[in-house]
């Protein structure tokens, strides 16, 4: 059993690796739409028989639980990390829960990021380009180039095009 999302209470039971979350299908269903498609057929599970949740890990879903469960249910909102809004912030695209990406998308605009990562973040999640030019003047006009690190993180066509960019200024 989970020790934060294990409610007595609750009405859906899944199980992430070998960890039960008990909670509650209307938080879920209205915070995260792809809930709702997926457990729409089931009657909820049981510690016994639980609905199995495969490609997220028990720590990523409990980030991610941490943003959509109401603070009475849960405690207060916990202080996250920039890795672990990251985290949350792909949890929210892959459960379709757009509270939790606004939120995550806030939170990573205020915290202070690397130029490269945050171009990646925001291509990859699809976030628009106007808070990322900043980002890309930056590298532009910083004295090394992109590192072969930052360009696999980039993937090949941002990488050249930022090359592109940096040899015109």
């Amino acid at each position: 059993r989970h020790p934060d999302y294990y409610f007595e209470d609750g009405n859906l039971t899944i199980l992430v690796d070998d960890v039960l979350f008990k909670l509650h299908r209307a938080v879920l269903a209205s915070g995260a739409s792809a809930f709702t498609d997926r457990f729409s057929h089931h009657d909820g599970g049981s510690d016994e028989w639980p609905l199995p949740l495969s490609g997220t890990r028990v720590r990523e879903f409990a980030m991610f639980l941490s943003v959509i469960y109401p603070a009475s249910r849960a405690g207060t909102l916990k202080s996250h990390t920039l890795e672990e809004w990251i985290v949350i912030l792909d949890q929210s695209y892959k459960w379709g829960c757009s509270a939790g990406r606004a939120m995550a998308v806030e939170y990573l605009q205020s915290l202070s990021m690397d130029h490269v990562l945050k171009i990646a973040i925001w291509k990859k999640y699809e976030l628009g380009e106007a808070y990322i030019i900043p980002s890309y003047h930056a590298i532009c006009i910083r004295q090394h180039p992109l590192s072969a690190a930052e360009g696999k993180l980039l993937g090949l066509d941002a990488a050249v095009r930022l090359a592109a960019m940096r040899d015109k200024v």
